[in-house]
């Protein structure tokens, strides 16, 4: 039994968030990390794979993140709004790659990576 399209890969975002008081001043700092995890097939022989045959393994394939401070008074608003950036961004893209699967149509995908993809959207960001 194929698995739907919903289903295949199992993909979900995986979403951590660190804070840290910085010491006596009404300071924060937190990091916010945004991962597109799913599942993907392992297909190549493998002296680590038990008997050698693919497998499935969990795999960040995107993410996004950012560093940063704020007042006490801004702090939540802060984080939540990088949150929310980043998620906008992955759905974005998703709805990008549903686009251009529509208009492919059925088959084989295309090795192409579609524009605006989780993959381009690593980024480091410094203070």
């Amino acid at each position: 039994m194929k698995p739907s399209a919903e289903q295949e890969g199992q993909p979900f975002l995986y979403v951590r968030v660190t804070t840290i008081r910085i010491a006596d001043e009404m300071l924060f700092a937190y990091t916010v990390q945004v991962e597109l995890r799913q599942h993907v097939r392992i297909e190549r022989e493998s002296p680590f794979i038990k008997g050698g045959h693919a497998r499935v393994a969990s795999a960040t394939t995107g993410s996004d993140g950012a560093m940063g401070y704020a007042g006490r008074g801004v702090f939540a608003r802060s984080v939540t709004g990088r949150i929310e950036e980043f998620i906008d961004n992955f759905a974005l893209a998703y709805l990008k790659s549903k686009d251009i699967e529509r208009a492919e149509g059925p088959g084989e995908p295309k090795a192409q990576e579609p524009k605006g993809s989780t993959k381009s959207m690593h980024q480091s960001v410094q203070l």
